[in-house]
């Protein structure tokens, strides 16, 4: 629509010009944009939009001072932004701003930040978040957003984003991650806002982004994946190994594997009396050496998810007891087994701690294992319900871990459910039985089993031998 103001200037001229007929502006900002969403019983929602954002027409958002729109013909590329959120993003309660992987952010204030398994705690039951919590930022000429996802927690939290005024709007309440999406977005700038009900906390654990960016723009948005640094025993803060190298033949030279049941035990128990076992405060610098993901150097294999970690201790995962610290009490119940940063003892055999992100480690807790997830057992190959991208199989390397640490501390006990001494047992014994069949070892573990050795001095028999656990059990 022409603007009243202008006609002054402009009619007088077009009064002098031969009549002729005249095309719509290219400028013209299109009438409307058609756009579907729906809300599902998840509180999950999404959005598409039929607006090209490489289309002339679908720049109806400014991309700038003095630019011009950039065609879907002219040079671009798309780009990703993916990132987990941790307290350390917002270092001040009275807001800021925020680099995060190539895009400055724009936060205001809080009266908390925490941090959880779910991601950034926002506010708390003593602290309330009265006002929404905002994070924005303005991209330069050029860059569009197409599309965002979060996830987000929150017991009656509401969460609304905005693409160039474009709104988005969603309600959880649900007490698990739940995805807010919207895909068809053609927008220079970008807001999410959330709010929590009442004086429950809301969680914000990742945000993913994706752009339409001109080769001639200088924006380059990153995922959390970094650079990894070498892991070398000895070298970038790696501890160096304790014991040399020793084959297989070499170490159970003096163990008879033909035994069966408890004999077999004691005989594996026995083999393992000389192990050295490390300070608590040691496995932050050892799993990552130890955990290393043969087909990723500098990268660990998180345990359950399957989930790169890098490979140095940096908050971002935990040290998983398999085994958990709950039902190590092999003497008396009442004793607390989970370790301080400088013990040593059962709480801190490095075969029984795996790195995890915090997600897969809070959801274990101190959980049995068994083939269905409930209130007592978990099941790591099910969907463990929050955004992950790795992938694999852990049934076996749960049971051989949990079949460890049975043959190794007297007083264990390996049962098919939970009786009156759950302080000191673990199972489901005929699941992890079959768990060791379905899933053989493979490279990690075999890997993973000779860096333990070279800390601690001695071995998994069920990764070199996994047909021991039906003799052990026998």
């Amino acid at each position: 629509m022409v603007k009243p103001w202008l006609l002054f200037g402009v009619l007088p001229l077009l009064l002098s010009c031969a009549q002729s007929p005249v095309e719509a502006s290219s400028s013209e900002a299109p009438s409307s944009i058609e756009e579907t969403s729906q809300e599902t019983s998840e509180g999950s929602f999404s959005s598409e939009s039929s607006l090209d954002p490489s289309s002339s027409e679908g720049d109806s958002a400014s991309s700038g001072e003095g630019s011009s729109f950039l065609s879907e013909e002219d040079p671009h590329h798309e780009a990703s932004f993916y990132h987990c959120f941790k307290k350390s993003d917002f270092p001040s309660l009275n807001g800021g701003e925020a680099s995060i992987n190539g895009i400055s952010f724009a936060y205001t204030s809080s009266p908390y930040f925490g941090q959880s398994s779910e991601g950034v705690q926002i506010g708390s039951s003593n602290r309330p978040q009265k006002d929404p919590f905002s994070l924005s930022f303005d991209l330069e000429s050029g860059a569009k957003v197409l599309s965002f996802s979060a996830f987000i927690k929150g017991n009656g939290y509401s969460a609304e984003a905005s693409c160039d005024g474009e709104v988005f709007s969603a309600k959880g309440k649900a007490s698990k991650l739940e995805e807010f999406s919207s895909e068809g977005l053609s927008g220079s700038s970008f807001s999410l806002s959330l709010s929590a009900s009442g004086k429950a906390a809301v969680y914000l654990y990742s945000l993913s982004l994706t752009f339409w960016i001109p080769d001639s723009c200088s924006f380059s948005p990153k995922t959390d994946e970094e650079e990894a640094s070498a892991v070398v025993p000895g070298e970038n803060g790696i501890p160096a190994l304790d014991f040399p190298e020793k084959s297989e033949e070499e170490y159970y030279a003096d163990v008879d594997l033909s035994l069966e049941g408890d004999a077999l035990r004691e005989e594996l128990c026995r083999k393992s009396e000389g192990k050295k076992l490390q300070k608590y405060s040691s496995a932050k610098t050892m799993l990552p050496y130890i955990d290393e993901n043969p087909s990723k150097p500098g990268y660990m294999r998180g345990f359950y998810d399957g989930d790169d970690l890098l490979a140095r201790w940096d908050g971002s995962w935990n040290r998983e007891h398999v085994w958990a610290c709950a039902h190590l009490r092999n003497e008396d119940p009442n004793t607390d087994v989970r370790p301080g940063e400088s013990t040593r003892g059962i709480g801190t055999d490095l075969h029984n701690l795996h790195a995890s992100c915090l997600n897969a480690n809070s959801l274990h807790s101190d959980k049995i294992f068994s083939s269905e997830a409930g209130k007592e057992t978990f099941f790591p190959n099910l969907d463990l319900g929050f955004p992950h991208k790795g992938k694999g199989d852990f049934r076996g390397d749960v049971a051989r871990t949990v079949f460890y640490m049975y043959a190794t501390y007297p007083g264990l006990e390996l049962v098919a459910s939970l009786g009156d001494c759950a302080y000191k047992q673990m199972g489901d014994k005929d699941v992890l039985l079959s768990w060791n069949e379905i899933d053989p070892v493979d490279e990690a573990e075999k890997q993973r089993n000779e860096r333990v050795y070279g800390y601690q001095g001695n071995r998994n028999p069920f990764v070199d031998h996994p047909e021991l656990a039906a003799q052990v059990l026998a």
